[in-house]
């Protein structure tokens, strides 16, 4: 009798778990169409006012009744209307349309210093040390400035623009103008010509990101663009969008897809009319995935490397029937992966937002992972940030602006680190 309990019991929770897959709901909800739909004027479809195209993005803005308002671009032009509850249900595929950040919300090593950098939207950024919680600020002007330190929250020179230029990631001060580079054991402030030729390389700290992110193919910010010279972005991209969600949730870097996806094109790693070949996974890592401060190390052969790998801070991309997907993370006391679907389908019972799967699940099926591959994060081996060399620096320039108040709080700050 215990047996026959034991059967059901496993027997409900593997049905619950195929039914209901656990998920973050984005705020922002977005769809991508697979034909063109009709748009009415009102959530009662009293008079069509035009239609949304095939494999176009549109933002929900709400449901009422039988319909949905979208918001969408056609002809350069912003438009709005209503579409069925049907042809939603039939034709849309939900995504998180949301601003993507440069780099996620967290505490990253920079320089051999940690930092707490948050996304505040509209590309900027607030950075602050770790130990001490001050925030990097910009001292001087869009000639002359540095890098200095301020305690409290709401000044013009906290805020920096985090952007890739040639997959370098550079960091602007938003008053000055002017960016941040290493040099010797400090950082200081220069041009875009200078700053262009340095990469910061950071190091997220702790476990994987939180909260999830999950990248779909058919996200409307790229699924309409070509992918090789056969099919679009939506249709054959997952082994592009499986290394984008890897990096991001491993180190907090977005990779931009349609990169990732010419790169993949030009080194011949596009397989024309079906996907992408596997050595992608590796190839673009190995070669470009410094810049995004991950590696490639190697492959994880059985379900236990792959729990090993997750467990001590890394990620992997795995191939599953006819699909890449990533395997983000593992929650040991549920036993249970996140899987990282770039595009979820009933069969796989995957959601856009990131699902939770059993062990069991990651063996047969639509999900059994025949081979992964494994990344870690990497540090910056060059350059260590001297915060008393800093200090100086900042003196420095403060004195030749005869900025006297400046100049008493980096003694305080100095004397602070000292131990007065």
């Amino acid at each position: 009798m215990k047996k026959q309990i034991g059967i059901w019991i496993l027997t409900f929770l593997l049905i619950f778990e195929m039914i209901s897959p656990v998920c973050v709901q984005a705020e922002e909800l977005y769809v991508f169409t697979r034909e063109t739909l009709p748009c009415y004027s009102d959530e009662y479809g009293s008079s069509r006012v035009g239609s949304l195209p095939k494999y176009h993005g549109a933002k929900v803005e709400q449901k009422s009744g039988g319909y949905h308002l979208v918001t969408y671009t056609k002809n350069e032009k912003k438009r709005t209307g209503w579409i069925t509850h049907e042809d939603y249900r039939d034709w849309c595929l939900e995504y998180d349309g949301s601003e993507i950040p440069v780099v996620a919300t967290g505490t990253y090593q920079m320089g051999g210093q940690k930092v707490i950098i948050t996304f505040l939207g509209d590309g900027e950024y607030y950075i602050q040390l770790e130990d001490n919680k001050q925030y990097l600020s910009a001292v001087g002007n869009s000639v002359n400035a540095s890098l200095s330190f301020r305690t409290q929250k709401d000044y013009e020179g906290n805020l920096w623009i985090f952007d890739r230029t040639d997959h370098n990631l550079t960091i602007q001060n938003k008053k000055t103008g002017l960016y941040l580079i290493p040099e010797g054991s400090v950082i200081r402030m220069t041009g875009f010509h200078q700053a262009k030729k340095y990469c910061w390389i950071l190091t997220r700290q702790g476990t994987n990101a939180d909260p999830y992110r999950n990248f779909l193919q058919y996200d409307g910010r790229w699924g309409n663009k070509r992918y090789g010279r056969s099919t679009k972005m939506a249709a054959s991209a997952c082994g592009i969008l499986a290394v984008v969600n890897a990096a991001f949730a491993l180190n907090g870097q977005f990779i931009e897809p349609m990169e990732a996806a010419q790169y993949a094109y030009e080194k011949g790693y596009r397989v024309e009319n079906n996907g992408t070949d596997e050595d992608f996974l590796k190839a673009f890592v190995r070669d470009l995935g410094k810049k995004y401060g991950i590696c490639y190390d190697g492959k994880a052969e059985t379900l236990s490397g792959i729990k090993k790998t997750l467990k001590n801070e890394g990620v992997v991309t795995a191939h599953v029937p006819g699909h890449y997907v990533c395997i983000a993370d593992y929650k040991e006391k549920k036993d249970r992966y996140l899987i990282l679907d770039p595009h979820p389908i009933t069969k796989r019972k995957t959601s856009p937002f990131g699902s939770w799967k059993s062990e069991r699940r990651l063996e047969t099926g639509s999900l059994a992972v025949s081979t992964s591959f494994i990344y870690r994060k990497i540090e910056e081996e060059t350059f260590r940030w001297d915060m008393q060399e800093q200090e100086l620096e900042v003196i420095q320039v403060i004195a030749s602006n005869h900025m006297s108040g400046e100049i008493k709080e980096v003694f305080e700050r100095l004397l602070d680190r000292e131990g007065r």
